[in-house]
């Protein structure tokens, strides 16, 4: 039964949830130079555990309490996005179009595969959010995590080994320890005012899965092409998201097709990097290396630099979800530095490249060093 109090509670945590799922990802968008807002949110999603992650490095060297470590995180995520975004503003040449918000195209709502999607989304925030909130095994130890570091102000203390004593940070996993997701929202937690539980199980599906399907729309747009393109490419398009949402809602057929089972737990950091971080990464790459015409279309400044820059902010990202994160995101990257040098007839391009994976070999060395001293 929902109570005033809980009413109460979702009400004040609402302008920090905002700040983290809206103004950051939005500001740190812009501040990119991203042009689209859709590109703009994406990415500046993705660039929000980013750098999180590069405050959360010298956190865990450091030994900071977790308070510490939100504060810093949140007062540097939020003078780049609003800085970010207000040089930009400054520097735009048409200060109307940096602002524009697009309206919805409500000739998608006359078509009914679109509608089919829509549906499905809905009915699975329904059932994740209120009806019956997926009860994970591994909820025990990962919201355990979350909630130890709200409670304890500490980084990757634990009780839940059923330890009387807090267990020292040298004696956790070096996957838990050298990947930011779980503090990410054990700062969410503090910020909003939020038990890790109710963030977790309630709130975090609420964003998640709707950014999921939103980059799934965005591959749709980039296979299919843009609302300009017609009543053909709408019909594609609403084909595409309908069958994606009969396959993730009714795919789940055996316990290795993982389907609906990913966004069942969403809020789990292999999700966030397979269903939203590592997709991003996915097209994002694609289209900076090998569409030249796409790319002018997103970015304000197009050099190789900068979008090199762009795919070295996802990958940061990537890593900083998962140590599966840390294997997957440089295959992908490597994928399409080939590609592009051989489509484009550029071999230096896959060699320019390189310097993207500094921040995985620079994990490794710390993982390394942390095993051996362990």
């Amino acid at each position: 039964m929902i109570t005033a109090e809980t009413i109460i509670m979702f009400l004040k945590s609402i302008p920090a949830l905002l700040l983290v799922f809206l103004i950051w990802p939005l500001g740190l968008g812009a501040g990119l130079g991203i042009k689209k807002n859709i590109d703009r949110y994406i990415i500046g999603f993705a660039a929000v555990q980013a750098v999180f992650f590069l405050c959360y490095i010298p956190a865990i060297l450091n030994a900071w309490s977790s308070r510490t470590l939100t504060a810093v995180g949140a007062i540097t995520i939020s003078a780049l996005a609003i800085g970010g975004a207000a040089i930009r503003f400054v520097k735009a040449s048409e200060k109307k179009d940096f602002l524009a918000l697009r309206k919805p195209d409500f000739k998608y709502l006359k078509n009914p595969f679109f509608l089919g999607a829509l549906i499905i989304i809905l009915y699975e925030l329904y059932v994740y959010v209120f009806k019956e909130p997926w009860i994970y095994g591994d909820d025990v130890t990962y919201i355990r995590m979350v909630t130890d570091f709200v409670d304890t102000n500490a980084i990757y203390t634990k009780t839940w080994s059923g330890q009387a004593d807090l267990t020292p940070l040298s004696e956790i996993n070096y996957k838990y320890v050298f990947t930011s997701y779980y503090p990410f929202l054990g700062s969410i937690s503090i910020l909003t005012g939020l038990h890790p539980l109710i963030l977790c199980k309630t709130v975090i599906p609420v964003f998640y899965l709707p950014i999921h399907y939103l980059i799934t729309w965005r591959i749709g747009m980039f296979l299919f092409g843009d609302e300009k393109d017609g009543v053909k490419m709408i019909e594609m398009k609403s084909l595409f998201m309908f069958f994606y949402a009969i396959l993730i809602e009714f795919g789940h057929i055996s316990y290795y097709t993982m389907s609906r089972r990913v966004t069942l737990w969403i809020y789990n950091s292999k999700s966030d990097c397979f269903t939203i971080l590592l997709p991003a990464l996915f097209i994002y790459t694609f289209i900076f290396l090998t569409e030249k015409a796409e790319t002018n279309n997103i970015l304000t400044n197009t050099g190789l630099i900068y979008r090199q820059f762009l795919i070295f902010v996802m990958a940061l990202s990537s890593i900083s979800a998962t140590t599966m994160g840390l294997i997957m995101s440089p295959i992908v990257m490597g994928t399409w530095f080939i590609i592009a040098a051989f489509r484009l007839k550029k071999p230096s391009l896959f060699f320019s490249s390189l310097w993207t994976f500094v921040p995985h070999l620079m994990i490794i060395i710390l993982i390394v060093r942390f095993v051996r001293l362990n």
